[in-house]
């Protein structure tokens, strides 16, 4: 029985994603031509949710980490485009610009929009990873004392967290990749 043939999930959008997480890639498999399907089905009939975005973007992140060197429909722009409609679609939604900021650190090597994201993060209440992820981008960047900024107990609320405390001690010792 094709996953296709049962109930219509676009009666219910939240159908949709509990068809998904059932569909979900075991560890270090790659998500199959009809879960990409299903993903690509979910956000044109639910394109307000971000969840579903969230989702596309670590589908494409993974398809494309399982095919490098092979032909693909998608490109790392789309996981980008992915998690940025979910930031834009809920505003509010901290991991979504969590994400977008740490993709943009780790795979676009993009640090000032890494910054920026953070910085959106930050403003809505991220945890102490969002303020090391801020304190780390602006290291590399080359603005040590910004980054030491970031994680003063005036600017961050969690410089009691021991995360925190090893980041400061990283940056003191000259070791940016926190």
């Amino acid at each position: 029985m094709s996953p296709f043939s049962y109930d219509d999930p676009s009666q219910d959008c939240r159908g949709y994603m509990r068809l998904i997480e059932s569909q979900w890639p075991k560890a270090n498999d790659a998500p199959d031509d009809e879960l990409m399907a299903l993903i690509e089905r979910a956000v044109d009939k639910c394109p307000h949710l971000p969840e579903l975005w969230m989702m596309r973007a670590d589908l494409v992140a993974l398809h494309l980490s399982q095919t490098r060197g092979k032909a693909s429909p998608y490109r790392r722009d789309d996981v980008l485009q992915s998690l940025e409609a979910a930031a834009r679609i809920r505003p509010d939604y901290i991991e979504a610009h969590e994400a977008v900021a740490e993709f943009c650190e780790n795979e676009l090597k993009d640090m000032p929009a890494a910054e920026a994201a953070y910085g959106r993060a930050i403003g809505l209440g991220g945890g102490p990873w969002v303020y090391t992820g801020l304190a780390r981008v602006l290291a590399r960047q080359g603005n040590l004392a910004q980054a030491l900024a970031a994680l003063d107990p005036e600017f961050c609320p969690y410089h009691d967290e021991p995360e925190v405390q090893q980041a400061q001690q990283l940056l003191h010792d000259g070791i940016y990749d926190l």
